[in-house]
């Protein structure tokens, strides 16, 4: 019997580790309480079950006799003796019996049903193509999942809730969840699982949301059958929380796919796509970003990381209010982008650096605005990013008039006007030379925050820098593919940001070389572009606009430049692997190009000493290998 009793106290211990695990989700917590508790009673039981449950009568017949003693029945003692249980010592312990007795089967039930529940569960995530993890629960991960829904219907979809002190917030929006996912009424919302989605309970704190869900993450790919191409975390990330971002990628990227949700950056990336073939000609280009906000930051931070070219200049407008925060935080995040004291870069030039930003201090409501348009000068895209939807498209109104009035012909450059309210935008659509940008349908529909386009293009710019080594990557199909990017690490965070960012830059250089082909030559755009590429001359100048714009990208992700000292410590503990600290965000590359070839003999002399048998690192030589790929890389017009 005390070996009963040890096994059912070790199912207990167990029940209460395995629920205490589940502490995100109460329903599957609540399970495994009833599983363990069913177990250990079923256990109990084992020894006393020799009589048969099939026989109510017998059941009733021999708990009375050890419960009550005689009830004065005339019924053969050889029935009631051929059972052969031990007749207990204690009124408490015949009690303990005749319930042991009737709980048996019922536990036993109990049991059967939370254990094929748990296994049904399990088999629903292995049905599942994809896994998608929303670390916060609101409007904008709703509207992702919609979209998701609507277009993948056989993924799984698992939002994490806020801290519960907010209950009715939590309620509300999870109503809205279920109103979308099952296209029911709001009030019909059952506050738990379905089949289309499921809920977990989170802190609403961003940075413990998303360690809570890495914890999640490794729920998940700890369960039998989990295939980690098949997981994607989709976290709500802007640049202030990329610290945390990569060190989540440091512990689960090589488990589970983490992606960003910030359609701050995908309305910046988008928009510059629009206004492709203008940006990239040649010459001075002027970009004014008008109203500031988060939206106006990530366009900051785009046209730096991909506005450089070969024959060009740019200069951005920033023109704000709270111009002084943002040139702040700029300067703190990336000081090599703003390398003198800041008021070197208010209302005038930064004295020539290599990077031309100017801020304007100015309320947007007031004639500050009319004053710092007037001395810019005609530029060739202003967009207007404030948070209220009628104040923008009236200060879009206003900025149009001012252009106007200006020239003799009444042109005004092109704008774009940030409308997020979605009826707005489509009666608006389309209205009188201005862009409207920024709409829930275009801010939130999953084919648009993760532009599968674009990401494939990433894709095959990282393919084409493994080309050195591997002849045939961008030859790859399927899972061959697959499994190359995966080893190369394109899926982590860093990587793949880098990999889009690349990508639209070319996107850039293509349209700047179409801009070279001259009119009547019988050439196709591909055939010219080829023959542009195969001038070494070219190419190089192109090269070296490609290491300015990542320069550019590299700082704004806070990179710092490697000495030599550092890339030996890292060439040495990596055996010469490596010459570049993801952990410490350091590059011995993050150098101006003048000084490209220099930088580049002296890390291969490091890494060689580190490993004689390996590879140079390339860098001039890595810059060309993406350019003579444009057309495998960028295989629709930009």
């Amino acid at each position: 019997m005390l070996m009963y009793i040890a096994a059912a106290v070790a199912v207990l211990i167990i029940a209460a580790i395995n629920a205490a695990e589940e502490r995100n989700d109460i329903k599957a917590m609540s399970l495994k309480i009833t599983a363990g508790i069913s177990l250990a009673v079923s256990i109990l039981v084992v020894p006393y079950y020799k009589l048969s449950y099939t026989d109510p009568l017998i059941v009733g017949i021999k708990s009375f006799r050890y419960g009550v003693g005689t009830i004065g029945m005339n019924i053969d003692p050889t029935i009631i003796d051929s059972f052969d249980l031990p007749e207990p010592e204690s009124t408490a312990y015949r009690v303990l019996l005749y319930l042991l007795y009737l709980a048996g089967p019922v536990f036993a039930s109990l049991f059967a049903i939370s254990f094929s529940r748990n296994l049904s569960e399990l088999i629903r995530f292995i049905g599942r193509k994809k896994v998608h993890i929303f670390s916060e629960l609101n409007s904008r991960t709703i509207a992702i999942a919609e979209s998701i829904a609507a277009s993948h219907p056989d993924e799984l979809l698992v939002f994490c809730n806020e801290d519960p002190s907010e209950t009715e917030g939590i309620k509300t929006r999870a109503r809205a969840v279920h109103a979308v996912m099952t296209k029911r009424g709001v009030s019909e919302f059952p506050m738990k699982k379905n089949k289309q989605y499921e809920l977990y309970q989170i802190s609403s704190d961003i940075s413990a949301s998303l360690e809570d869900t890495a914890e999640l993450c490794s729920k998940l790919i700890k369960k039998k059958g989990y295939d980690p191409s098949n997981v994607f975390v989709r976290f709500s990330a802007s640049r202030n929380l990329q610290e945390l971002v990569r060190d989540l990628d440091t512990s689960y990227g090589d488990k589970v796919r983490l992606r960003p949700i910030d359609e701050n950056e995908s309305d910046a990336l988008s928009l510059l796509r629009n206004y492709c073939e203008l940006l990239a000609m040649p010459g001075h280009k002027d970009v004014v970003l008008i109203g500031g906000g988060d939206t106006a930051d990530a366009i900051l931070g785009a046209s730096l990381g991909i506005l450089s070219g070969p024959e060009s200049t740019f200069t951005v407008y920033y023109i704000s209010k709270d111009a002084d925060k943002t040139a702040a935080r700029l300067k703190a995040s990336s000081p090599e982008i703003l390398p003198l004291p800041l008021e070197n870069y208010f209302e005038k030039s930064g004295d020539g650096k290599e990077y031309d930003i100017r801020f304007f201090r100015t309320d947007t409501d007031g004639s500050g605005l009319d004053t710092a348009l007037t001395s810019i000068g005609m530029p060739e895209l202003i967009c207007i990013t404030g948070g209220d939807d009628e104040k923008n498209f009236c200060l879009s109104q206003r900025v149009k008039r001012l252009f106007a009035s200006r020239s003799d012909d009444l042109s005004y450059p092109p704008i774009a006007c940030l409308i997020r309210d979605k009826k707005l935008n489509e009666i608006l659509k389309g209205g009188d030379g201005v862009l409207f940008f920024g709409n829930e349908a275009d801010r939130y529909d999953y084919e648009k925050v993760v532009d599968p386009d674009l990401e494939e293009e990433a894709r095959r710019v990282h393919l084409s820098y493994l080309l050195p080594g591997n002849p045939n990557a961008m030859d790859l199909t399927g899972d061959a593919r697959e499994k190359l990017l995966e080893e190369s690490g394109f899926y982590s965070y860093v990587n793949m940001q880098s990999s889009m960012a690349s990508a639209l830059a070319l996107e850039y250089r293509r349209a700047y070389i179409l801009s070279k082909k001259p009119e009547n030559t019988g050439l196709s755009d591909e055939a010219f572009i080829d023959g542009y590429l195969s001038n070494q001359d070219l190419l190089a100048a192109l090269g070296n606009a490609e290491h300015r714009r990542w320069n550019a990208y590299q700082r704004l992700q806070g990179w710092r430049h490697a000495n030599e000292t550092q890339t030996a410590v890292i060439a040495a503990a990596s055996k010469g692997r490596r010459i570049r600290s993801d952990e410490f965000l350091l590059h011995p590359a993050l150098v101006p190009v003048e000084k490209l070839a220099e930088t580049e003999e002296s890390t291969d002399r490091i890494k060689l000493a580190a490993d004689p048998q390996g590879r140079p690192t390339g860098f001039i030589g890595s810059d060309r290998v993406i350019l003579s790929n444009l057309q495998k890389i960028i295989t629709k017009k930009a």
